[in-house]
């Protein structure tokens, strides 16, 4: 007699991860978007709290921009923060959602951003902005751990090494 182990957790066993990934994201309504990790002049890192969570800045790609273009425009408009400078990029990430309607995927591109100014965040209240914080690395990682899995990986991939834009 066979014995048969079953496993609780979930999983894809694959042998073409690009195929199967591709036709998962065909499921879904497909989103592109940009967001930025900023870093201010005291080597602070800003983070905001939407909806019940520590995120950072992005928002949806529209038509005609570049995502480099995106990630800068979202970030000011839900921040208010003017004269951005684009860094490097950080990552890619992929999330899913069907809160707002169909099952959407949403792939963001992440960005350093610089900010050298003074002025005070104005924080975009229609998108469930009730806070943000100028944070060190340590608290931004630890909010991270409470945050969404496609946070904690850009502050990660971002922080947890030194890179060209962090220097």
């Amino acid at each position: 007699m066979k014995t048969y182990r079953i496993y609780t957790s979930k999983g894809i066993l694959e042998t073409d991860s690009e195929a199967n990934f591709n036709l998962i994201r065909s499921m879904f309504m497909q989103v592109s978007a940009g967001g930025g990790l900023v870093r201010n002049r005291d080597g602070k890192y800003l983070m905001i709290f939407r909806k019940g969570f520590w995120d950072l800045p992005k928002g949806k790609q529209e038509e005609g921009e570049t995502i480099e273009e995106c990630a800068l425009r979202e970030v000011a408009e839900e921040t208010g923060l003017e004269g951005l400078k684009l860094g490097g990029f950080i990552c890619e990430t992929f999330h899913t959602f069907n809160i707002y309607g169909p099952p959407t995927i949403k792939h963001t591109s992440w960005f350093w951003m610089e900010y050298e100014g003074e002025e005070a965040l104005t924080l975009q209240a229609d998108e469930g902005i009730t806070d943000a914080a100028w944070l060190t690395k340590e608290e931004a990682l630890d909010r991270a751990a409470g945050s969404f899995a496609s946070i904690a990986e850009v502050l990660h991939t971002a922080l947890d090494e030194p890179s060209e834009e962090e220097s």
